[in-house]
């Protein structure tokens, strides 16, 4: 008789209690319960080897975690191995030959002992089945100008390259340049009178980004965010001797103020994996549709790449059908928030062929926001139980945002120099702050930096910890290759190109990534 063992364990690789198994040896048409003993579960065959395949059901009691089946055989030496691709939530611990009793017989005579752990998973991948659902209802949905969406030739991954050569304009270190020119912005609604001002500094570089990405759904029903997308770096080790990972949490804008726009709502019902959803808060984050100056196009992973950095990217997939800071639900708090880290930190580490993460904590953490977004980041440096937590006093390291709302701006300012007035190392924590409106930035400058701001239109003022970047529209024109007929065309543009070049410029400064 051979014996299979089982056990759960969860994300740090602890074995728990928690789960029930069951397996058939008849190709999956019958299941036969397992024995439970405490927290191990067991049963026997009356030879493995002669069997064609055993299938293994986890079904986890908590509802947050997914069940899974895996299918396994024997090799040549009678050793329990995945039949085919390696399932995902089960690892085989070893198999060991024995002399003695075996089965519910106690029968005498040489058998094999296998251990088999299942995981807890709180994800599962849906990666490629999410990027062909984006592929597949391209045509139905894309009803405006952002029609040129997938490169030419057929993408394989979230991540193919979508630029020739992977060439593309970057803002230099310095952002503005040392000259200044007269600049005359198109009519508005409002007048924007000329102005001398010092244009964006921008370059010319090559880089593509390089990375391994998943699209993780989570399975309680009613958790949000249901769905992340993680671009881990493929020169970012997965191995035995890996230290912690070192993650860059990043908030798009609120999802919901598109969910009228362009015939949207219909897609943005179907949460989290709508077409909308796939391409507004996934796709068109990662890529670069055409260099970032001519349209918008915001390319994370390119700036990533050309910053030289080494971090994870994780956008949570918000709820468009819900406002305000509900939209990624539990990516304001701060206990769920690490929670979540260490669970893709977890399914990462499984997914490269380690069972257990080699070290059971997260590494350094950014979380930046775009537009709207940072109304989410302001609540969770808000929150009053997000502050005692030591993943907001000593995890959290560096905050980045991009163009919130001018009315908004002080109130953020604020809440990230409280946050970074507590913790260990508090005074190496790191906020930039990036926007258009020198007046809206009065109260951040003196705020981050300790003194009232330079009396010009655009500015850049950064240390080592803190960034305060005051780029009007009219500081952009000279570099736009387009004409712009309108303010407002102009603005959204500007406003896009935060979050298109200025990520770069962040992680470029970065003391710790």
């Amino acid at each position: 008789m051979d014996v299979i063992v089982l056990m759960a364990a969860d994300r740090k690789g602890n074995i728990v209690g928690g789960c029930r198994f069951e397996f058939s040896i008849d190709g999956g048409k019958t299941f036969s319960p397992a024995q439970a003993d405490g927290m191990k579960w067991s049963f026997a065959v009356p030879s493995a080897s002669q069997l064609d395949s055993i299938i293994i059901r986890g079904t986890p009691a908590a509802p947050q975690y997914w069940a899974a089946e895996g299918a396994f055989k024997a090799d040549s030496n009678g050793a329990l191995i995945p039949a085919g691709a390696s399932p995902a939530f089960f690892f085989v611990e070893g198999t060991f030959v024995m002399e003695g009793p075996a089965g519910p017989e106690r029968t005498w005579g040489m058998h094999t002992v296998t251990v088999i752990l299942f995981h807890l998973s709180i994800f599962r991948d849906r990666t490629q089945e999410a990027f062909e659902a984006l592929k597949a209802n391209a045509d139905k949905w894309v009803k405006n100008a952002d029609g040129r969406w997938l490169p030419p030739g057929e993408p394989t991954s979230w991540s193919t390259p979508t630029l020739p050569n992977g060439e593309f304009s970057l803002v230099t270190p310095e952002i503005l340049g040392t000259t200044t020119t007269l600049v005359t912005p198109p009519p508005g609604r409002e007048p924007h009178p000329p102005l001398v001002v010092p244009p964006l500094s921008f370059t010319r570089g090559r880089y593509s980004p390089q990375t391994t990405d998943f699209i993780l759904e989570r399975k309680q029903e009613g958790s949000l965010p249901k769905a992340f997308l993680v671009s881990w770096p493929r020169s970012l080790r997965r191995t035995v001797d890996a230290g912690p990972t070192p993650f860059l949490v990043y908030l798009t804008h609120l999802l919901n103020q598109n969910f009228e726009e362009h015939n949207a709502g219909d897609s943005f019902q179907d949460y989290p994996f709508g077409w909308n959803y796939l391409y507004i808060s996934v796709y068109s984050y990662l890529n670069y549709r055409e260099d970032p100056l001519k349209t918008y196009s915001r390319g994370l992973l390119y700036q990533i790449a050309a910053s030289q950095k080494q971090l994870v990217l994780v956008i949570p997939v918000g709820d468009a059908r819900l406002k305000d800071s509900r939209e990624v639900g539990d990516c304001v708090n701060a206990t769920l928030l690490e929670e979540l880290l260490e669970a893709i930190q977890s399914f990462c580490f499984r997914a490269a062929g380690l069972f257990r993460p080699p070290v059971q904590h997260v590494g350094r953490v950014a979380l930046a926001s775009f537009s709207s977004g940072n109304e989410q980041l302001a609540y969770f440096l808000a929150r009053d139980e997000n502050k005692a937590h030591p993943f907001y006093r000593n995890t959290l390291r560096e905050v980045y945002c991009f163009d919130i709302p001018r009315h908004r701006v002080a109130a953020l300012a604020a809440h990230a120099v409280n946050w970074a007035s507590v913790g260990e190392k508090h005074e190496e924590k790191v906020i930039r702050i990036y926007g258009t409106s020198a007046g809206a930035f009065v109260p951040v400058h003196q705020a981050l930096l300790g003194k009232p701001p330079p009396r010009d239109h655009a500015y850049v003022a950064s240390t080592a910890h803190r960034t305060v970047a005051v780029l009007p529209e009219h500081s952009w024109l000279p570099i736009l290759p387009n004409t712009y007929s309108n303010w407002e065309d102009l603005a959204q543009q500007v406003h896009q190109l935060f979050c298109g070049a200025m990520l770069m410029d962040a992680l470029r400064r970065s003391p710790g990534f």
